[in-house]
């Protein structure tokens, strides 16, 4: 067994395996990067949308205070 592990067989297939994980690992943080550029893009759509919806709905609150006609 000892031989086997001393063979260079033996170190180019964990050459291969260490650079399979390294290429791996890269692959998962180009995934993770793009999902976390998506939900922030996301959040600040989202914001962006509310922050409209309450804008508009205490303008046309005022503009229905401005026309009911008291004083």
């Amino acid at each position: 067994m000892t031989e086997l592990r001393q063979s260079n067989i033996y170190k180019i297939n964990q050459d291969l395996l260490n650079e399979n994980l390294i290429q791996q690992t890269h692959k998962n943080k180009i995934y993770c990067r793009k999902g976390m550029l998506k939900c922030l893009g996301i959040i600040i759509f989202l914001s962006g949308v509310s922050v409209t919806s309450f804008y508009l709905g205490v303008y046309y609150q005022n503009h229905l205070e401005d026309k009911d006609g008291s004083l």
